[in-house]
């Protein structure tokens, strides 16, 4: 009976880390998540020689070391369910993964204390047990930067930048056209995603007060959000274009830069006295997630079936959904965590336009996270939003 066990223990071990070693392998984001999966297959390699070689020291005895081999093939059991128990339990959803990982761990533990009951030999036990210290803490240090360590570190550091020409009049000077460049650079090592790229132009009235203006007027600037000053008194901005600089859900590889260019035109009456433009992005690690293409964007104009929460909404008349199913960095992760689901919305309305986002199970896209949520994505999957503005240029020069 205490053989069936060890065997059963021992090979729906070597089942899931042969599964979980060949899926790293092929198809990890990341150098060290590959290697991880090497570890496993060669895990499994031990822990299937541990099986083999226990029915041999029960039954036959016909190697003189298979007690030695199925005590390694236990402890490698047991070691490897444990890790895989603290991942379920520290970062899993599947309480089924966890539950098998625990009672395998503890099966790895009882196997190998009975196997080493049955008084297995050990020849040179120093260097046995050097080397089952060496390959366990290559193991461990392994596990401990690819599951604890790298999913808490990141480094990117992308600059986006909103830059403006020169305006150039129409042939019958009533019209005048302002070039506006925008510039992505990623200056990390790895890709980066660009899920949100928008810009914004924003026209703002501007008057001079004839005399200093008096704190009660300049502290309503302060209220509404606006610049403060003491001579130049600001109308509301109004939203005077907006749209894409690039697609929704493109990359960009580590050290690339992106540069495009759009273009403002506007009467040369125009009301507007100065003329502001910022843009942003949504970005994430490419070694840290991969992600379907987004689906068909969902219009609320049009009938939109995606509601926006009310969050997103706050000064919004209009938006676009934008949803995509995102994937793990490595196998272990992809199969204990729930479906997580990309979900951006880009708005329009009074406040201008602007783009909101989220990383979130199936239907809890539209909760709100914390702030210790979002700290949680940006280490995970290094989401984050990236933003340039406002760069504001005066239009008296071309209105006069």
């Amino acid at each position: 009976m205490s053989l069936l066990l060890i065997v059963l223990i021992l090979l729906v071990t070597t089942g899931y880390l042969g599964f979980f070693g060949v899926l790293d392998v092929s198809t990890a984001l990341a150098y060290t998540g590959r290697f991880t999966g090497v570890l496993l297959i060669v895990a499994a390699a031990v822990v299937l020689l541990g099986a083999i070689a226990a029915v041999d020291h029960w039954y036959r005895q016909s190697f003189p070391n298979s007690g030695l081999v199925a005590l390694l093939g236990s402890v490698t059991a047991a070691t490897a369910n444990l890790m895989l128990f603290i991942t379920a339990l520290r970062e899993g959803d599947s309480t089924a993964y966890l539950l098998v990982w625990c009672a395998l761990a503890a099966g790895g533990a009882w196997a190998a204390v009975a196997v080493y009951r049955t008084s297995v030999e050990i020849p040179a036990p120093k260097r046995v047990a050097a080397a089952v210290i060496v390959s366990g803490a290559v193991a461990v240090a392994n596990f401990g930067y690819t599951q604890l360590y790298q999913p808490y570190h990141t480094e990117i550091n992308p600059v986006l930048d909103v830059t403006l020409g020169e305006p150039v009049l129409s042939a019958d000077k009533k019209a005048f056209a302002l070039p506006v460049t925008i510039s992505f650079e990623n200056r990390s090592d790895v890709g980066v995603y660009l899920l949100a790229p928008e810009f914004r132009v924003l026209g703002t009235a501007v008057a001079v007060s004839p005399e200093r203006r008096p704190p009660s007027q300049w502290q309503r600037d302060v209220e509404s959000g606006r610049p403060v000053s003491l001579w130049e008194i600001s109308g509301q901005p109004e939203l005077l274009q907006a749209g894409s600089w690039h697609v929704f859900g493109s990359w960009l590889a580590g050290h690339q830069t992106y540069v495009t260019s759009r273009t403002v035109v506007l009467p040369r009456s125009t009301p507007y006295d100065q003329i502001q433009v910022a843009a942003s992005t949504a970005i994430a690690r490419r070694d840290r997630m991969s992600m379907d293409e987004f689906g068909i964007p969902h219009v609320s104009w049009k009938g939109n079936p995606v509601k926006a929460p009310d969050w997103v909404l706050a000064g919004a008349s209009g938006y676009v959904t934008y949803e995509g199913r995102i994937h793990e960095n490595n196998a272990i992760a992809e199969h204990t965590r729930d479906p997580r689901h990309l979900t951006v919305w880009w708005t329009f309305g009074g406040h201008g336009a602007g783009v909101s986002g989220t990383i979130a199970r199936t239907g809890e896209g539209d909760r709100q996270l914390t702030g210790a949520e979002m700290v949680a994505l940006k280490n995970r999957y290094g989401f984050d939003f990236v933003n340039k503005g406002w760069v504001t240029r005066s239009l008296w020069d071309v209105k006069s």
